[in-house]
């Protein structure tokens, strides 16, 4: 029901939508698409509810919406909609364990290619029965390695195509050091990230706060008896509220350490730390 009234924020277009090449499938990574697609015709697409500012309402959704209602869930249809009046040629997303990405892709079939590229090691994916995960389904993975392929082809999920590139956001931080001349210096011996270790549980395995506060108390221990710097990375910007929630996460659960938290300072400042 919140979620159904929470519609009820956004703003509303009453008009057909116009044609892009590319569909960036989910807006959390824009900040690294625009700069992988900087000369490129694409529309990011939001997919989460809490990031969706504008709904489209014409006459072709609707109609798609109705007539597919009992197949899919609403949303699900909206988007599929959304992309074929679209009409891309390629659909990517940096969220390769989405759900929605795979259900969508399945709908576009030798039609639409939909491309994955690896956005982290996927612990939820490793924890998931393997009936769990005939979900996934996509044309191309950009992936990490011939590990991710092993890895995927024994839970049997159903890729076409695997492409080895290691990480891209490695690969877009070294970049970025080059264009801005930045040089890396060796000042600390140990570089540990929180990880935003205050939103807990992680899954219904393990307590992640948990598990992020015995490695950062394992951390601290080890650098005070073998005299290490640390340098201990925050998700966030300095003077906001999850820098403040990160800082205070560390100090209740590490009294005995003079925690300090090093702020993020550009996209990439967790690479240069």
């Amino acid at each position: 029901m919140l979620k159904f009234l929470k519609l009820f924020t956004k703003k509303f277009i009453f008009k057909n939508l116009s044609e892009h090449k590319l569909i960036v499938f989910d807006c959390i990574n824009d900040k690294y698409f625009r700069e992988l697609f900087k000369n490129t015709d694409y529309y990011s697409l939001s997919t989460r509810l809490e990031r969706i500012e504008t709904i489209f309402i014409n006459f072709e959704l609707i109609k798609f919406i109705f007539q597919n209602f009992l197949k899919r869930k609403i949303k699900q249809n909206y988007l599929i909609s959304v992309i074929k009046q679209m009409r891309p040629k390629l659909v990517i997303t940096l969220t390769d364990n989405s759900e929605e990405f795979s259900i969508i892709s399945k709908y576009f079939d030798k039609e639409v290619p939909f491309y994955a590229i690896q956005g982290a090691n996927r612990g939820d994916i490793k924890l998931k029965r393997t009936e769990d995960l005939k979900i996934y389904n996509f044309d191309t993975f950009f992936c990490y390695s011939p590990h991710e392929k092993e890895f995927y082809t024994k839970k049997k999920i159903k890729i076409k195509n695997y492409i080895y590139t290691g990480p891209i956001r490695a690969s877009l931080a070294l970049k970025y050091f080059k264009k801005e001349r930045i040089v890396i210096k060796n000042k600390n011996d140990i570089f540990l990230p929180t990880e935003l270790s205050y939103e807990s549980p992680y899954n219904e395995f393990t307590n992640y706060s948990d598990s992020c506060k015995k490695l950062a108390e394992f951390t601290l221990s080890f650098c005070k008896k073998n005299n290490l710097k640390l340098i201990f990375c925050a998700e966030a910007e300095k003077n906001t509220e999850v820098f403040r929630k990160e800082n205070e996460f560390y100090k209740n659960v590490l009294q005995k350490y003079d925690v300090k938290l090093t702020p993020k300072a550009h996209n990439y400042s967790a690479y240069q730390n």
